[in-house]
């Protein structure tokens, strides 16, 4: 006969239960987590009993691990941050109890997000497959990484509403989106393989070519009236700006570049604005006019962004 194992339950604003959604951490696999709207729980066995010395043990630092991707899960589903009022473990062996600890003051738990996102996120997040491949996330492989770190600028990027912050966090939610689908750490070549798999075009232009067809659009980018979506750049509603980018980016490679303005939108544009804007040999605008380029500009990239992001992000989860 084998020895029973210790079983660990963690409860977190006295949320009880076992879920069906697993992580591994180290060498213990199979570890449970439940969440609903009020809090979280985490189940998981191992050989010995480490509760004697909570804080230095092995489980401190799997805890730890477990409320953080509880805390994913659970914005994911509610929109808003995991309010933690208590942390209460409890061991036992077989059907005993042996012991049960509140271990709240040793897991002061910090996070980015002061309350609800101020943009909504789709119902996908809440799919049970999305959300146990988000679990399976380990810092080792680099495959799923560049897709949780797409994940969490993202997420992030729904808790400001500044226009630069916006900005700042969805190209690099849309960086890691690049490099997700293309597997490759070449940015260009990232961009030119997304364009491809979405049928948004050819290739990016290269550096001298962009910054040239960039400063021509922006001064019809900002003629036209918003908002600017896939859909009315693809219409007659902005037919003069969608002319004009294909006339002035098919000047430099008429028989290779085919990007559509959205597609231009999505990459060459705002890799402009990055490098325009925010590079060292620049200073950041603290102050603007509404009818500044650089303030429109960044406000319908934002909203292009964005809105492919909401439409698109999950995809990455999907594996089988």
């Amino acid at each position: 006969m084998t020895n029973q194992k210790f079983k660990y339950h963690i409860s977190i604003n006295h949320v009880k239960g076992q879920g069906k959604l697993f992580f591994s951490y180290g060498q213990t696999h199979d570890i449970a987590l439940l969440i609903n709207s009020r809090g979280v729980s985490i189940h998981f066995q191992t050989s010995k009993n480490y509760l004697s010395d909570f804080e230095n043990s092995y489980i401190f630092n799997l805890v730890k691990e477990g409320i953080k991707r509880a805390a994913l899960l659970y914005l994911l589903h509610y929109q808003k941050p995991l309010c933690i009022h208590s942390i209460l473990i409890s061991l036992s062996k077989g059907k005993i109890k042996i012991a049960s600890k509140d271990i709240s003051d040793y897991m002061i738990f910090c996070q980015m997000f002061d309350g609800k996102l101020l943009r909504p996120i789709a119902d996908d997040w809440k799919n049970f497959k999305i959300n146990q491949n988000i679990l399976h996330y380990r810092k080792s492989k680099s495959d799923i990484s560049r897709s949780i770190a797409s994940l969490y600028a993202y997420l992030f990027s729904k808790s400001k509403n500044k226009e630069t912050e916006r900005f700042s966090y969805l190209w690099i939610a849309m960086n890691g989106f690049f490099a997700a689908v293309s597997n490759t750490r070449n940015e260009r070549e990232a961009m030119s393989l997304f364009l491809r798999l979405y049928g948004l075009g050819t290739r990016v232009l290269p550096g001298y070519e962009r910054n040239k067809v960039c400063e021509s659009a922006t001064f019809e980018l900002i003629r036209i009236s918003e908002p600017v979506t896939k859909n009315n750049l693809e219409d007659e509603s902005h037919k003069s700006f969608a002319d004009y980018v294909r006339r002035k980016v098919s000047e430099y490679d008429p028989k290779d570049f085919d990007t559509t303005p959205y597609g231009f939108l999505l990459t060459d544009y705002p890799y402009y604005l990055r490098c325009t804007l925010f590079h060292a040999e620049y200073h950041l605008e603290l102050f603007s006019f509404e009818s500044d380029w650089e303030l429109k500009s960044l406000r319908i990239v934002n909203s292009l962004m964005e809105g492919f992001l909401d439409q698109n992000l999950h995809s990455l989860f999907q594996i089988e």
